[in-house]
């Protein structure tokens, strides 16, 4: 397993990893994720959008043998594809992010260029 290959190495890359599984149906549920992915490690979050899910896992070998184990398989009647996604934040943890991070712009943006506005007018012959 992963043991040969990072057993040194594995100590430092204790970051989580994010799958998607995309192919649910309409009737799924995080519940149904839970039960499908649970047995492989710890999931630390769960976003559920219409025929897709990102799955965050506390250990990313945890996320990575969930992939290898389920790709193909069947969920509430539905053939799944699951694959391991780079980024390692989940779209509705980006956009909370973002979010935040628009409206600290929009706040200290704001005042600095009415600041910027009124030097320039107030330096100008």
């Amino acid at each position: 397993m992963a043991d040969s290959r990072g057993s040194g190495r594995g100590t430092l890359q204790k970051s989580s990893k994010t799958i998607l599984v995309s192919g649910l149906g309409q009737v799924a549920r995080k519940t149904d994720l839970q039960g499908a992915f649970g047995d492989f490690g710890q999931i630390i979050r769960i976003d559920l959008q219409p025929g897709k899910a990102y799955l965050e896992f506390e250990d990313w070998r945890d996320a990575e043998e969930a992939v290898s184990a389920m790709d193909g398989k069947s969920v509430k009647g539905n053939r799944i594809r699951v694959e391991v996604k780079q980024t390692t934040e989940t779209p509705v943890a980006r956009q909370h992010r973002q979010g935040r991070e628009t409206l600290e712009q929009s706040r200290g943006g704001s005042s600095r260029r009415s600041r910027s506005r009124s030097r320039r007018d107030s330096g100008s012959p």
